[in-house]
């Protein structure tokens, strides 16, 4: 998760704050997709605009099934 506020400067409200929340895991991505959403809602209740601008996803694994076995029984020796 990384938080830019502006003008970020100590002692004052900021005008606005961009959150980016980076979800790689596949098998829990749609929860964790979700809790964002989620957690996002008491600042549009307090009065704040709240923005998804995007999101995306990738399709699958990236390597093959025997390169992560060859790779997890390296890393147990």
């Amino acid at each position: 998760m990384r938080l830019a506020a502006w003008p970020n400067k100590a002692g004052i409200l900021s005008d606005s704050a961009t959150a980016v929340a980076d979800v790689r895991h596949p098998d829990p991505m749609a929860v964790m997709a979700e809790r964002v959403r989620r957690d996002a809602q008491p600042a549009a209740i307090a009065g704040c605009t709240v923005r998804i601008e995007d999101e995306w996803s990738w399709g699958g694994d990236i390597f093959g099934p025997d390169l992560v076995g060859t790779v997890r029984s390296d890393a147990v020796r």
